[in-house]
């Protein structure tokens, strides 16, 4: 789903400046709109980011505009006292000196544009790994970017041969990650996505045919560049993870994260990072699981010990009479010989009988 563009208002006087200016902002996707003549607050609010030099300050400043964020101050040379003073007194949060300080000036108007968005830290990172080869994790992650509005489906495994293959997409023009020749730093989510190709409704990086690895400043600079534009992030991670998969790991959501809700499960997860072994890595689990439970499981409690029964009846032997005492049951009520149960029988009823006498 696209975005409008966010609109950066330019108070600039002197032309190389603003040729300056409009140039850095339309390659981090930002337009530009010149001052009225006649300055409002409207206008002077409604903007993502201020870009003003010290004359157009001070004016703002005379006139009574009110502070907010994202004014950027630009100058040609290295900044005198009064630029300084111009700055101070307009509320600007940075000055950039261009040419010379583009970097800077990018990072400032992107982050600008991108809280006018109301984009900022909206977005939510996973990473998706599979038990074992073949288990279909390339799958899930791509069927789970298409649920999303909005979503960047990362590809991690290096050695997977491009999930553009499992979409159809891979002759759809776009970067991949050899394509993208960059160290780190702070990349604007709309110049990401439109550089990518979008595959089924998803922005896609993927990998090539050949074996490529990315470094792990590329990659979070990538994943942060989503999530702070409020995409759905999700990274096809493999089994054998390298600096830029973990790198992935600590950006995510729903892994480390939960080490942070469940910290008993904290050193789980950080000795599953250092195993690369899938044997391993099953040992630890088990291992901890079984630990886990036997913590949790109650003290066992002393059974009582069961009473002796009652000692057997010698089938053989002849019927005690009553004068000798009581005769016991037998064990399970089942008599064996027929002359004690006669015996045990005329005993009970001379019981009933002296019971109910009189």
């Amino acid at each position: 789903m696209a975005r409008t563009a966010a609109v950066a208002l330019t108070l600039l006087t002197g032309a190389e400046l603003r040729d300056n200016a409009e140039r850095v902002a339309a390659a981090v996707r930002v337009r530009t709109t010149p001052g009225p003549a006649v300055l409002t607050r409207k206008a002077w609010l409604g903007a993502a980011a201020v870009v003003l030099d010290e004359d157009a300050a001070r004016r703002c400043r005379r006139d009574g505009m009110p502070r907010r964020d994202g004014i950027i101050l630009l100058t040609a040379g290295e900044p005198e006292p009064s630029v300084w003073q111009a700055a101070v007194a307009v509320g600007a949060q940075h000055i950039c000196v261009l040419p010379g300080q583009e970097p800077d000036f990018v990072r400032h108007l992107s982050e600008a544009a991108e809280a006018a968005r109301g984009a900022e830290r909206n977005g939510w990172v996973v990473a998706v790994t599979p038990a074992r080869g073949g288990a279909g994790a390339s799958v899930f992650a791509a069927a789970l970017g298409q649920t999303g509005t909005e979503a960047l489906l990362v590809d991690l495994d290096p050695w997977g041969g491009g999930i553009d293959l499992l979409l159809g997409g891979e002759s759809v023009p776009g970067l991949r990650w050899p394509d993208l020749s960059l160290q780190g730093g702070r990349l604007a989510w709309s110049a990401v996505r439109d550089a990518l190709p979008n595959l089924r409704g998803v922005s896609v990086l993927s990998g090539a045919r050949r074996s490529h690895e990315p470094g792990a400043g590329p990659v979070e600079a990538v994943l942060d560049a989503g999530r702070r534009g409020g995409a759905a992030v999700i990274c096809d991670v493999p089994r054998r993870m390298t600096d830029p998969e973990i790198a992935a790991l600590k950006r995510e959501n729903a892994i480390l994260r939960a080490a942070e809700r469940f910290p008993k499960a904290a050193p789980l997860y950080r000795k599953l990072l250092e195993v690369e072994d899938t044997e391993d890595q099953i040992a630890l689990m088990e291992s901890w699981f079984a630990q886990t439970q036997q913590a949790a499981s109650p003290a066992p409690t002393a059974t009582p010990e069961p009473e002796e029964p009652s000692a057997p009846v010698d089938p053989n032997s002849p019927p005690p009479t009553l004068n000798g005492g009581v005769l016991p049951t037998p064990a399970g009520g089942v008599f064996t010989d027929a002359k004690y149960a006669a015996a045990y029988i005329e005993q009970e009823q001379a019981a009933w009988e002296t019971r109910n006498r009189g």
